[in-house]
């Protein structure tokens, strides 16, 4: 997954470990034992950045540019603009396998409709339950049980202005409640965001299809909890996306996608943070605006530190005679800006109008990731038994 329990789990981690430890040594940060100082980025609501889709689940998370369904609004919502059906809806699931997860849930429903030629209105939502848990006071006494939940519910609208091109819209309200010890307090946030995204889609010769996106997405105000004066930057994301789309033969085609994503949130800083001195580190105190142009220069270490940022995703889709799919992915994270890294495989099976899909992850260490299931059911109906086709 994109990245929730592992990022809470580092984030601990490194809360309780000594800053001290990591000496700048040359052009790195060093641990005593030589290894690598991590420096991830932390934002609000990470649940987001969970690809609950078990189609591009299976591919490795790359969902940017592959073939526009139901789910689309999750990744690229201009590409709504080239689905060739009149009206859709899916529904996912996504269940986490380690033992210590489980009740860790979250769940995805969402449709789409064509309003005319050009234009497909969408809605969509997930909850995500992360699991109970159980207070405890500065005694080590128990306190009371508490529910972590979080949900978003989305609404988009894509535009197709020429025969290769596509541009979509979202609004998004967001909303996380977390546990704190004073319930008086309040322990819950909520933000409004925007999505952005453009679609180039292009058909070759053979019958095989081009396309390649760009997606700004969760640009939206700050959240803070518990009445703090802290405030937490949304998982603001700009992605690109490429898939490529070959037809071997009538029967058996096959799709090749990739996508890269960086996060347009300010990198922590290391030393001298509070130049102020009002107990807030500076990069926390940025605006929103400023922080998306800053967050291309501003690591520590540099040009370095910026490209071990850029997450990557790759996998492939095999479909045979449009009923049996074949799929298989990788997800890469550098170790020290979240260390996700994982094999993903799926399957699916089309039946006329209906598509069932399911794949598993499974990380290539234990340190970086956990196992986990996706589940997506898809419904698809062409207005007038026929279907749109632009190129």
């Amino acid at each position: 997954m994109k990245r929730v329990l592992s990022l809470l789990v580092t984030f601990l981690f490194f809360l309780l470990l000594p800053q001290a430890q990591c000496l700048l040594q040359g052009n790195e940060y060093i641990r005593p034992d030589g290894s690598l100082c991590a420096n991830p980025i932390f934002t609000a609501v990470p649940f987001l950045q969970i690809v609950p889709d078990a189609r591009v689940g299976g591919m490795g998370d790359a969902g940017i540019a592959v073939s526009p369904d139901a789910n689309a609004m999750l990744f690229n919502d201009a590409k709504l603009g080239f689905v060739e059906n009149n009206w859709g809806a899916s529904g996912s699931y996504v269940t986490w396998l380690d033992k210590n997860f489980e009740r860790v849930f979250l769940a995805y429903l969402t449709g789409y409709y064509r309003l005319n030629e050009r234009s497909v209105l969408a809605i969509g939502g997930r909850f995500f339950s992360p699991s109970d848990v159980t207070l405890i006071n500065q005694s080590g006494q128990s306190i009371r049980s508490s529910t972590l939940n979080e949900f978003e519910l989305k609404a988009a609208l894509s535009h197709r202005f020429s025969n290769n091109w596509s541009v979509g819209i979202g609004v998004k309200y967001i909303e996380s409640e977390l546990p704190v010890l004073n319930v008086d307090l309040g322990n819950a946030s909520s933000s409004l965001a925007t999505d952005l995204s453009i679609v180039y889609q292009k058909k070759l010769s053979f019958d095989d299809v081009f396309r390649a996106g760009l997606s700004l997405n969760n640009l939206g105000s700050k959240m803070s909890y518990n009445s703090s004066i802290i405030e937490d930057f949304l998982p603001a994301n700009l992605g690109l996306g490429f898939a490529y789309e070959l037809q071997i033969s009538k029967k058996n085609r096959i799709t090749l996608v990739g996508d890269i994503n960086k996060l347009l949130v300010p990198t922590p800083c290391r030393d001298n943070c509070d130049k102020n001195n009002n107990g807030i580190d500076d990069y926390k105190e940025q605006s929103v605006l400023s922080s998306i142009f800053s967050s291309f220069s501003d690591a520590p270490l540099g040009a370095k530190e910026e490209f071990r940022e850029l997450i990557y995703s790759t996998g492939v889709e095999y479909w045979y005679n449009n009923w049996l799919a074949i799929r298989a992915g990788y997800f890469y994270e550098h170790p020290t800006k979240g260390n996700q890294r994982y094999w993903t495989t799926g399957v699916g099976v089309n039946i006329k109008d209906f598509n069932a899909n399911v794949s598993y992850q499974r990380p290539i260490r234990n340190d970086s990731g956990v196992e986990m299931l996706r589940f997506t059911l898809l419904y698809e109906f062409a207005r007038d038994n026929s279907s749109y086709e632009f190129y």
